[in-house]
């Protein structure tokens, strides 16, 4: 188990590395902001944030610099299951002196007690792993409405329907046993049976650079993008051949930059706005 984290980990920080996604996620989420938003948290001075699958919390701190450049005073209170990135977390939070550190809850969505409320509930790529139901929509999302303000808003970030991501997963998920991947269809399928009252936002376009990915062998390249198939917290991960199959898929399907050497996935994500009830 550890050591499944550990690669799940490696993999992830790996791609964070080289697509910026930290930062063009949280700009592309800041631009859409409804209409008056800011003006209404300027009014109480300091916002209320719950990160719910945080990982090293990179987002969710981006997230609070730019309101604390708006004037306001911002907390962040964390869910994080694993272990490995509870410690990052908190290393990530000293790094930046602590200035929006909270509460962090070492459990999950479903499981965790919670009785504050939050200006903001953020999501962002966290839902993969949760629990599904039968009927393949995700188990707790209930949950996300309770904890908002009147005014709060929850704010799920999901890989585009259009991507490479959601391409390469729907190549791969079925020979892996996996029900369907987590999509914008299972978003929608979720929300509207759960009584969810949302709204769906704008894309973010970027690109998860490859390098030359003719100096990489494909169960390299496949290691790089193991962390795309973990859809519960216990994930066994995959065998050398099915990495080397991965690896050769994206060496197919990846785009070029002109005439040089780089390649690139391309990797846009597609935002979701949850109102209080």
């Amino acid at each position: 188990m550890m050591k499944n984290q550990e690669k799940y980990i490696a993999s992830l920080e790996n791609f964070l590395e080289h697509s910026n996604e930290d930062k063009t996620d949280i700009d592309g989420v800041f631009k859409q902001l409804p209409f008056g938003t800011i003006d209404k948290l300027q009014g109480q001075k300091n916002i209320k944030i719950l990160d719910v699958g945080s990982g090293n919390g990179a987002k969710a701190i981006y997230f609070a610099d730019l309101f604390f450049k708006k004037g306001l005073d911002v907390r962040i209170d964390s869910l994080e299951p694993r272990a490995k990135q509870r410690h990052k977390l908190r290393i990530k939070h000293e790094n930046e002196g602590k200035q929006y550190a909270g509460q962090i809850y070492p459990t999950t969505l479903g499981q965790a007690k919670i009785s504050k409320t939050y200006d903001f509930v953020l999501l962002i790529h966290s839902l993969y792993e949760f629990p599904r139901n039968d009927d393949g929509t995700i188990d707790c999302l209930d949950n996300i409405p309770r904890l908002l303000k009147p005014h709060g808003l929850g704010i799920i970030i999901i890989e585009d329907a259009d991507g490479d991501f959601q391409k390469l997963k729907n190549r791969f998920y079925p020979a892996l046993g996996k029900k369907s991947p987590v999509s914008e269809r299972i978003i929608i399928q979720t929300l509207e049976s759960q009584g969810i009252k949302y709204k769906k936002g704008g894309r973010i376009d970027f690109e998860f650079s490859l390098g030359d990915i003719a100096s990489i062998t494909d169960h390299e390249l496949g290691k790089n993008m193991e962390f795309l198939f973990s859809d519960t917290l216990t994930n066994s991960f995959l065998s050398g051949s099915e990495l080397s199959d991965i690896g050769i898929w994206v060496k197919k399907h990846a785009h070029h930059d002109g005439d040089s050497k780089s390649t690139f996935l391309r990797t846009p994500d597609t935002v979701f706005w949850i109102y209080k009830n």
